[in-house]
């Protein structure tokens, strides 16, 4: 089996890890059960749950859509993001995100890019690509759901920002990677009360969208 295939997996042959290892567990069921690897989580939803995945399971195999080269152009006919949000019951109506983020730090984010059309992917930095969402998002989200992504975003620049990798560059290109320490770490030490099933899916919408944008060539794929 290919090296890096046993290593996605969890199947590394060479260290052994424990059933009561509380790191890395990072292959989740959306009933709250996490595992180390994606073949646990496989039969736990398999012997469980008949084979069907509760919403929010998330597999946590996180794929490059190419190898190299400069990022495609924007694909977003090609990925349904609007999906995701009708699935939790978010999706319909419209919000203002100037009223709802004035005392946000992205406040002057949203006011750079609230009429954007074009843009270069170099350009975009991790709180234009915040910006960007949020805009995107209140054009399909009423008020009470649009500040529950207010607050997924926020808290997760929050967590970019008290954990920076060192000199990690802060552009767009990583974030769905950064995702998985913030769903899986973060909240449950800094913001317990933040539904975490709500959060994997607000997870996976954000990168899907990063994706569609160009922003990114990772895609967190949800099982």
């Amino acid at each position: 089996m290919d090296s890096n295939l046993i290593n996605t997996l969890g199947l590394d042959k060479h260290k052994r890890r424990s059933k009561t290892d509380k790191v890395n567990r990072n292959f989740v069921c959306g009933c709250g059960k996490s595992y180390l690897s994606y073949p646990a989580l496989y039969t736990h939803i398999k012997t469980k749950h008949d084979g069907s995945n509760p919403q929010g399971t998330i597999s946590n195999i996180i794929c490059s859509s190419k190898k190299r080269g400069r990022p495609k152009k924007p694909i977003e006919e090609d990925i349904d993001t609007d999906k995701i949000l009708a699935e939790i019951m978010m999706l319909g109506g419209t919000s203002d995100p100037k009223s709802e983020l004035v005392d946000s730090p992205l406040f002057a984010s949203i006011l750079q890019w609230q009429a954007y059309k074009g843009y270069k992917e170099n350009d975009v930095k991790c709180d234009d690509s915040f910006a960007m969402y949020l805009i995107d998002t209140a054009k399909i989200v009423e008020p009470q759901n649009f500040n529950q992504i207010v607050k997924f975003v926020e808290n997760f620049r929050n967590c970019l920002e008290k954990h920076p990798e060192p000199n990690a560059k802060k552009d767009t290109k990583s974030l769905p990677e950064k995702l998985d320490y913030f769903i899986q770490h973060y909240i449950p030490l800094y913001i317990p009360s933040f539904d975490r099933k709500l959060a994997t899916s607000l997870a996976v919408h954000f990168s899907q969208w990063l994706l569609a944008k160009g922003l990114t060539d990772i895609k967190l794929s949800l099982i």
